[in-house]
């Protein structure tokens, strides 16, 4: 079957629902978009497990994308802008792969799902560039987000879960590796209007 097909027929509510299951804030982003309605300009907060606010958010709008919301204490996301970034920091750590949810990106990368430990807290939101300036990777710690799998990108490929599992508390060696090559990224206070840059 056609992924873009497929997609169209998806609905909020079976997006979120997945990631309600595994206890992770969602709220709603535009369809086929990565930035949050008008109305969810407050979506740090907003996002929530609640079923009863999903329901009314689909009802709102069944196209609508699904973000996924990290938070301290809760979830991390590590997010590659490139090809097997995970691959080469394992690598270089010398350990194999981590075990835990993962998804693809509509543009064809990873995100690394992990539950949240008192050392990727202390870490907060970080970010890192190649040396020509492309993004490598973020780590989003603290009410930062990721659009989920089941959206769709602008481009209209499909964001998809490569590894369909719980997230695993985070190693603390991925955390190491992390804080040694990336710097403090934006105060929190400041996500609402950076995450719109979103590209992944």
């Amino acid at each position: 079957m056609d992924t873009r097909s497929a997609s169209e027929h998806t609905t909020f509510l079976e997006r979120a629902m997945p990631f309600i299951a595994l206890g992770i804030p969602v709220f709603p982003l535009m369809p086929r978009e990565k930035r949050p309605p008008a109305s969810m300009t407050a979506w740090p907060e907003l996002a929530t497990t609640d079923l009863t606010q999903v329901v009314a958010w689909n009802k709102d709008d069944p196209d609508y994308n699904c973000a996924l919301v990290a938070r301290l204490g809760q979830l991390v996301v590590l997010e590659f802008d490139i090809n097997d970034g995970m691959e080469s920091a394992a690598a270089e750590m010398g350990k194999a792969l981590p075990l835990t949810r993962v998804h693809r990106s509509g543009g064809g990368f990873a995100h690394w799902l992990f539950k949240a430990t008192e050392i990727s807290d202390k870490l907060g939101n970080r970010s890192a560039n190649l040396d020509n300036g492309h993004e490598w990777f973020s780590f989003r710690a603290d009410r930062r987000y990721v659009v989920g799998a089941g959206s769709v990108h602008p481009n209209g490929s499909l964001y998809t879960a490569l590894k369909d599992i719980a997230p695993i508390r985070i190693p603390d060696l991925v955390c190491e590796w992390v804080e040694k090559n990336s710097r403090a990224s934006v105060a929190p206070a400041e996500i609402g209007r950076a995450s719109c840059r979103e590209r992944v």
